[in-house]
């Protein structure tokens, strides 16, 4: 410590001053965190709500999509099986359940 000589002049704050001072800042600071905090905290939920209504429009075309290539291949085999019915011989000479041609 220094042992003070001559008066401190009055532009001079004291100690209780420069407290209260840091104090009014330090609140502003945190004031400021606050409402950024909250603002982002806001545009996350949202953020999060608008990502699962797109996962779910997603999830959703997906979904419409196996049906559409089940579909499809289902036309496809029932395709296949007529084309291989309508090459098979006339029904005369077939056998019936017996084993047995029909006539």
């Amino acid at each position: 410590r220094r042992e003070i000589y001559k008066p401190m002049p009055d532009s001079v704050k004291t100690y209780a001053e420069v407290i209260k001072e840091k104090f009014h800042i330090v609140h502003q600071k945190h004031k400021a965190f606050r409402k950024c905090y909250w603002q982002q905290y806001r545009e996350m939920r949202k953020f999060d709500e608008q990502n699962k209504c797109n996962q779910e429009l997603y999830r959703k075309a997906i979904k419409e999509e196996m049906k559409k290539r089940k579909v499809q291949k289902q036309k496809e085999l029932l395709s296949l099986r007529d084309r291989q019915n309508s090459s098979e011989p006339s029904s005369l000479f077939s056998k019936d359940s017996s084993g047995k041609r029909r006539n």
